[in-house]
């Protein structure tokens, strides 16, 4: 499920932001909120380097429960590819930040996994059923087409 998200993930206007998003999420177990309010200084050493683990501050955690996060391989990648995406021109202390904004909301960022999902639903899941469907009953493209618009007749 993951690879269709980085599918999906690959195709948005930022996939480099995106996929560090996914991955502070997935690998770190971070919630928006916290994702929103990460800051740097929260992943980098002395030297401003990315360290090895995410510094959750108390402001920055749900209940102001601060903790020590190992970084994923996986995921230290991903900031490291993000971070050098960056420009300078407008520097910010927070790691997600937009265009217009150098500190992204919790809710943008639970915004971008909600139209992932309703992407799936809306354009893998009825390919799937319609691949499953020519197996099963050996219909053309044309046909198939009938039945993908016939799922979203109501």
């Amino acid at each position: 499920q993951a690879d269709a998200v980085y599918g999906y993930l690959r195709l948005t206007r930022y996939p480099t932001r995106n996929r560090a998003i996914f991955l502070l999420s997935l690998k770190a177990g971070l919630r928006a909120k916290e994702i929103a309010s990460l800051r740097w200084e929260m992943l980098t050493d002395a030297e401003g380097e990315l360290g090895s683990a995410i510094h959750l501050f108390d402001e920055a955690a749900k209940g102001r429960s601060g903790r020590v996060i190992p970084l994923n391989k996986e995921l230290l990648a991903a900031l490291k590819a993000f971070r050098a995406t960056q420009t300078r021109f407008r520097p910010s202390p927070y790691v997600i930040g937009t265009e217009r904004a150098t500190q992204t909301s919790p809710a943008a960022i639970a915004n971008l996994f909600l139209v992932g999902i309703d992407l799936w639903d809306l354009m893998v899941l009825p390919a799937i059923l319609v691949g499953v469907q020519r197996l099963l009953f050996g219909l053309d493209g044309s046909q198939m087409w009938v039945v993908v618009l016939g799922m979203f007749s109501f």
